[in-house]
């Protein structure tokens, strides 16, 4: 099953805990609790890479630990924060085509790290 690596900021009474994806530029999610803000996190990243593919967009090819080690944008919060495992189940969306409403399943692709750099 595909993953993607998030960074999770830790929240405290004042402040939520918050999720971001680094592969998937724009994903966040977040909750009161850390335990509230994982399981919220699945369905963000879902729907999000939905929207995506939706709009033609791509799957981003989600990177190892030590290609986000690797990359100056990320490193630091990396050092800073806790770093959780969200996996991607696959995503199923309707699409409007010249012949209808098209029901299709996007398997995700497979998981061969590969470092890419958003520019």
């Amino acid at each position: 099953m595909q993953h993607y690596l998030a960074i999770v900021e830790e929240g405290d009474e004042n402040h939520a805990y918050g999720i971001w994806f680094p592969d998937v530029r724009g994903c966040f999610s977040g909750g009161d609790t850390f335990e509230e803000a994982m399981r919220n996190a699945p369905e963000a990243l879902s729907v999000h890479l939905q929207l995506l593919i939706e709009d033609g967009g791509e799957l981003p090819t989600p990177r190892s630990l030590a290609e986000l080690r690797a990359d100056l944008d990320v490193s630091e919060d990396l050092k800073n924060n806790l770093v959780a495992i969200v996996p991607l189940k696959g995503i199923t969306f309707r699409s409007n085509r010249l012949a209808g409403v098209v029901k299709r399943r996007v398997r995700s692709p497979s998981v061969k790290p590969v470092a890419k750099k958003f520019g």
